[in-house]
């Protein structure tokens, strides 16, 4: 009994009681009594559920009541969807007779007997029964006697029987060995046959024909070579080549169609090095379908459908919460899994850094995706890469606070409670770990339940007017030591709806965890940087052209500064916008991406000075170039105190320089001072302190991730369930790791080349799809009113003109116009 208790101590703890429930499901039986009996003969022996019964009446315990009784009702339930009432009545059967059973309380007392009178019968009676039995013996032997005879002859014969099938075995082997020496012969004496064409050559005959001589030199072949075996060689395949030059190729292999399980361990290594190269490279199961029909040497498409399958396997992937269409992962199996295979914890005084991320990307014209992934700062090789940052969820929508608030909530309640435990379980050890919060400033202020960056107080880390934010004069901490926020006064100004913060933060990660992302400060800022130079030179054409003709208009400033972008080795342009009621005057450019942008940071300030009026020339070369100097203070690993003052000093600088051009130039003005520009002065030099750098928290990986998403889901995915589809091609690639190919290692020697005279060669191909300089001549006679407005307006030429020949006149002046100045 004490074991009994003991073992109910031990099922009050949820974790075994699930372990046991788990294990007796498995036991089983063929009913609802079978698997009742025996689990509880699994479970307890008869002596000691002869003390026991259902509500403990009599001096016996209650089972009812106890842990062990609901567990088995449980297992039970489990495996025949059975009601409790049903399983109760079994297991109450089964102890009633519990005494009685080997072991029991009963078993092995002799019970007291009784008698009735009507049971007594007299001697003479036995007597009479007793012969009237010795009868029925006398004629069972009798029957005996005839059956031991019959047997003996069945024995006789059944000897005969197998001497005679002994003797027609020996005929059988006999006639085997025969046959296979007559076998042998006709094999000989084909083998010496004339294989010789008898008829046209194939390249002679139709399509039919070929394919019946094909056939049958097929057959020859094989025949004409039978000596291939005394070697122990088989033949696999046979091509030859016609005299036209195309080859036909005759293979003898096992047409049997053997699964993915049944290939040998070097046979599926290769059906697995084939999926990881059509997943890393997007590749149609379609167009591997057809290299297959092509090329016989190729593991066929079905093998590589099951063994995705088989991988697939390994990946719980279940539906996002919420009304919104997505796909996830758990975060803490993911955790754990990927950082056993890339971090050496064996250290006692490691910590884990984990960063959370998130990103908007727009997959197609009408399909955007919410990508959550996170990232390992740990390893430092990977986090600018794709393949270090691992996805967690994907939500097909746009981003927002509340389909982050429903479609997250799982991953948001497990980081939440790995920040306030701050360690992690790991095949038994404890780990502590520091959780990051990454991302650009959309991201980022949704996640802390805050307004948009246009807002009042639209800074994440400080509650600074966006008035205030062009005064630099304060000291390197002031903002932390003043005006800063925490998590808790998010949440208290939430609740007043004050200090731009709406609703409750997502996270509880403290914002000095949440640090701004290097790569979105560089362009965003150069973005409104390049925005300055559009609109000034829109504005300097609209004043040179005030008191011009139509047809003398020209955009000379801004093409100066279109051609001189394109210089710096990017793809650039400008456009004007229309609005809907068809008016314009505003210009768009194009976005450029980040590898772009920092080309341009590099070549462009000694370009510009020849495009500015000289006014302002200076300031403006200046401030692109302090700009990539700040760029480049920010790339930084572990900075020392020296470069993160030196780095404050220079952002001050920068935003002084900026507003030095408001009044001279638009767009400087001091209400163009944005939230990323502050947290480059007086937040980014914080972190820098903190964290040993920032460059570990860019968003590098992130983007890149968004356009392996993009990639999967315009080439690898079907679009019906096009998260998921995300989510398994890149688990997929991260279980076939082991099969990337090794890059072989190379050495730029000229480092000149690759800087400088590789675009110069690139520059002088010739390109199908330039514009022809040659000028073509143009029948003016012949065209409409509208043909001739529209190739004016291509000139740069609006007019209201509405006569055939006056427009015809006014066409001539502005192609000798246009001819004058390209002399």
């Amino acid at each position: 009994m004490e074991e009994f208790w003991e073992m109910e101590d031990d099922l009050r703890d949820e974790e075994k009681r699930k372990m046991v429930v788990c294990r007796i499901s498995k036991i089983g039986g063929s009913s609802v009594k079978d698997n009742v009996r025996n689990v509880m003969s699994r479970l307890m022996n008869n002596e000691l559920m002869s003390t026991l019964n259902m509500d403990g009446h009599g001096d016996k315990i209650a089972l009812r009541p106890t842990a062990l009784f609901q567990i088995i009702t449980e297992s039970v339930v489990n495996n025949f969807k059975s009601s409790e009432s049903e399983v109760a009545d079994c297991i109450k059967r089964y102890l009633k007779y519990a005494p009685d059973r080997k072991g029991g309380e009963r078993q092995g007392k002799q019970k007291a007997k009784s008698l009735r009178l009507n049971e007594l019968v007299t001697v003479g009676e036995v007597d009479s029964a007793l012969a009237t039995e010795k009868l029925k013996c006398a004629k069972i032997e009798m029957v005996n006697k005839e059956l031991d005879k019959s047997l003996s002859d069945a024995k006789v014969a059944d000897q005969a029987k197998t001497e005679e099938l002994c003797n027609a075995w020996k005929e059988v082997e006999e006639l085997t060995l025969e046959n296979k020496s007559l076998k042998d012969n006709v094999e000989k004496l084909g083998r010496d046959l004339n294989f010789n064409n008898g008829g046209k050559k194939i390249t002679d005959v139709s399509e039919r024909q070929q394919r019946r001589k094909l056939s049958e030199l097929k057959t020859h072949t094989e025949k004409a070579l039978w000596f291939s075996k005394t070697f122990g060689l088989d033949i696999q395949d046979v091509s030859f080549v016609d005299e036209n030059g195309k080859q036909h190729t005759f293979s003898y292999q096992s047409k049997e169609k053997r699964g993915y399980k049944d290939l040998s361990e070097e046979e599926k290594q290769k059906v697995k090095n084939i999926l990881f190269i059509l997943d890393k490279f997007c590749i149609g199961d379609a167009s591997y379908h057809e290299l297959t029909m092509l090329y016989d040497g190729l593991p066929r498409s079905y093998l590589i459908k099951q063994c995705k399958d088989e991988i697939n396997k390994l990946s719980h992937i279940v539906r996002t919460p919420g009304t919104a269409p997505g796909a996830q992962l758990d975060f803490m199996s993911e955790l754990k899994s990927i950082h056993q295979g890339t971090i050496d914890i064996s250290d006692p005084t490691f910590k884990l850094d984990i960063k959370l991320s998130g990103d908007g990307a727009k997959m197609s014209r009408l399909t955007n995706f919410v990508v959550i992934s996170f990232s390992i700062l740990n390893n430092k090789k990977d986090v600018m890469s794709s393949k270090g940052n691992h996805t967690l969820a994907i939500i097909k929508r746009h981003e927002s606070y509340d389909l982050l608030k429903s479609s997250c909530s799982t991953i948001f309640e497990q980081v939440n409670k790995l920040v306030e435990s701050k360690r992690i379980e790991v095949n038994g050890s404890s780990i502590p770990v520091e959780v990051y919060l990454g991302g650009d400033y959309k991201f980022l202020l949704l996640m802390m339940g805050m307004k948009c960056a246009t807002s009042d107080h639209a800074c994440i880390w400080c509650k600074i007017h966006k008035k205030d934010r062009c005064d630099v004069s304060k000291h390197q901490n002031f903002y932390w030591e003043n005006l800063t926020r925490t998590t808790k006064d998010i949440i208290e100004c939430s609740m007043k709806n004050i200090f731009s913060c709406a609703f409750k933060p997502l996270v509880n990660i403290p914002l000095c965890n949440v640090v701004l992302d290097e790569l979105h400060l560089m362009l965003r800022v150069t973005d409104k940087l390049t925005k300055n130079l559009v609109i000034n030179a829109v504005e300097m054409d609209r004043k040179a052209n005030l008191n011009k003709r139509p047809m003398d208009r020209s955009n000379q400033n801004l093409d100066a500064l279109i051609k001189t972008v394109q210089s710096c080795g990017v793809s650039f342009d400008v456009w004007e916008k229309v609005e809907e009621g068809g008016r314009g005057g505003l210009y768009d450019f194009t976005s450029l991406m980040g590898s772009d942008k920092r080309l341009l940071l590099k070549e462009l300030p000694s370009k510009l000075s020849s495009i500015l009026p000289d006014s302002t020339s200076g300031t403006i070369v200046r401030l692109w170039q302090e700009f990539n100097e700040i760029c480049q203070l920010l790339g930084v690993v572990s900075p020392t105190e020296e470069q993160i003052t030196n780095y404050f000093d220079k952002a001050v600088n920068w935003v002084k320089l900026f507003l030095s051009l408001n009044g001279k130039n638009l767009g400087y003005e001091p209400a163009r001072i944005t939230p990323y520009m502050h947290a480059m002065v007086y937040h980014v030099p914080r972190f820098m302190q903190m964290h040993h750098g920032v460059k570990k928290f860019t968003g590098h990986g992130v983007e890149k991730l968004n356009d392996d998403c993009r990639r999967v889901h315009l080439q690898r995915s079907n679009k019906w369930d096009a998260p998921t589809d995300v989510l398994l091609v890149g688990k997929r690639v991260e279980h076939l790791s082991n099969c990337e190919r090794i890059t072989r290692p190379y050495l730029k020697r000229n480092k000149n080349y690759w800087e400088s005279a590789i675009k110069e060669s690139r520059s002088k191909r010739i390109r199908v799809s330039a514009q022809i300089n040659e000028e073509t001549e143009v029948d003016i006679n012949s065209l409409t009113a509208n043909e001739i407005k529209h190739k004016l307006k291509d000139l740069g030429v609006l007019t209201k003109l509405r006569s055939l020949e006056k427009l015809k006149k006014l066409f001539r002046e502005s192609l000798t116009n246009k001819e004058n100045n390209n002399i």
